[in-house]
């Protein structure tokens, strides 16, 4: 939900349903912070959903281009964030 408060969605981010955990990822009121922890996330599709948010700092997208999924590092050049380097090194 696009009214979601990022405080809602920082605690949702932890939910034991991935499927709440991938729409925490997608959503574009989640806090960069946030986004991070989702990063180590053990579900492929919550980093899938991760890489492509506006919201994902440049940090968190850097630490996802080494993520052992081919799927999580290509879509991360969805992410309209991505510098050259990102770009560089998938």
């Amino acid at each position: 939900n696009k009214n979601t408060s990022a405080i809602v969605l920082q605690r949702l981010a932890t939910d034991t349903n991935n499927s709440v955990r991938i729409a925490v990822a997608s959503n574009e009121n989640t806090d960069p912070q946030t986004l991070q922890t989702l990063s180590a996330d053990e579900d492929i599709s919550v980093r899938v959903n991760l890489a492509t948010n506006k919201n994902t700092d440049i940090r968190t997208l850097q630490r996802l281009v080494s993520d052992r999924t081919v799927a999580v590092r290509r879509e991360l050049l969805k992410n309209t964030n991505i510098n050259s380097d990102i770009i560089q090194t998938l």
